[in-house]
C-alpha cells in the first residue's frame, strides 16, 4: 500500500487542531455548505441529510485520527489509499464551516471587490 508521510510544524498545527475539533461537533450533527438534495420530498430529504451527517462525522474523525500520539511525538501524519479521501472530504467540509462561521463576511466583501476568491 503506498503511503505519504507529512511532517508538519506543532507550534502551527496544534491551535488549528483545536479549531477543527470544536467544530467537529457541529459536523456531526449539521452538513457543511448544505445544497439541496435532488429531490423535494422532505422523507428523502431527511434521510439524504441524515446519510450526509453521518459521512460527515465519521470522515472528520477519520481526519482528527491523524493528530493523535504518533503526530505529537514526531510531527507526521500519513496519508494512505484507506485515509486519503475521507480526509480529504473533511477538510473541504472544515474549510466550508470555517468559511460559514468566521469568514463569511471577509470572503464576500473580497468576492465582491475582486470578483474572484
Amino acid at each position: 500500500m503506498k503511503r505519504i508521510e507529512v511532517k508538519l510544524a506543532l507550534p502551527v498545527v496544534a491551535p488549528l487542531l483545536d479549531v477543527i475539533r470544536e467544530l467537529a461537533a457541529g459536523l456531526g450533527r449539521t452538513p457543511a455548505g448544505l445544497a439541496p438534495p435532488p429531490d423535494q420530498d422532505p422523507e428523502f430529504q431527511a434521510a439524504w441529510v441524515d446519510e450526509l451527517v453521518r459521512g460527515q462525522a465519521e470522515e472528520v474523525k477519520t481526519l482528527l485520527a491523524l493528530f493523535g500520539d504518533e503526530f505529537f511525538a514526531d510531527g507526521i501524519v500519513a496519508f494512505d489509499e484507506e485515509n486519503a479521501e475521507p480526509v480529504l472530504r473533511a477538510c473541504a467540509a472544515v474549510r466550508l464551516r470555517l468559511r460559514e462561521l468566521f469568514l463569511k463576511h471577509r470572503v464576500n466583501k473580497v468576492f465582491d471587490t475582486t470578483g474572484d476568491v
